[in-house]
């Protein structure tokens, strides 16, 4: 099985260092989805569970920030996933109750979950990365100056 590795290391850790794992499988889902992204560009990668209402308010937010400095979607690569089932967010977005238009992909297989739980919720879901290393990791939403160096990094 070939793995893809992104290399992270925290701006909020000492030394530690983190790699993120996207295998065939999951490289395939990008490629279903038609999500074309390039990893030698600052990306930034937000994991979320559509089946947490919080978590949908992190979409909401990331929506906001996005248009609010000019970004565009190639920029992201949200994953989603819900350990309850994606049809309710699907419905939420098929009938705009919900509006997100940055590029996102279902998990529906937890692929992307399995593999990196621990490194996504040591950086509260959200990690920055550009040639497999991380440039910001954490909740920018809830830092001021993490959202600065997050604005910064683009």
């Amino acid at each position: 099985m070939l793995l893809f590795l992104i290399i992270l290391s925290s701006c909020n850790s000492e030394s530690n260092s983190y790699s993120i794992i996207i295998n065939d499988e999951f490289n395939n889902y990008l490629k279903e989805e038609s999500i074309h992204i390039d990893f030698n560009q600052n990306l930034l990668i937000h994991y979320v569970d559509v089946g947490c209402g919080n978590c949908l308010n992190d979409l909401t937010n990331w929506e906001k920030f996005a248009k609010s400095n000019g970004m565009n979607g190639n920029q992201f690569l949200f994953i989603a996933t819900s350990f309850n089932g994606i049809k309710d967010f699907e419905y939420m977005i098929e009938n705009k109750i919900l509006e997100f238009s940055l590029p996102i992909i279902y998990d529906k297989e937890n692929l992307f979950y399995s593999e990196n739980k621990n490194v996504m919720s040591q950086f509260d879901n959200s990690v920055i990365v550009n040639k497999g290393n991380v440039i910001i990791g954490g909740d920018p939403f809830s830092n001021r100056k993490l959202k600065e160096d997050y604005l910064s990094s683009f």
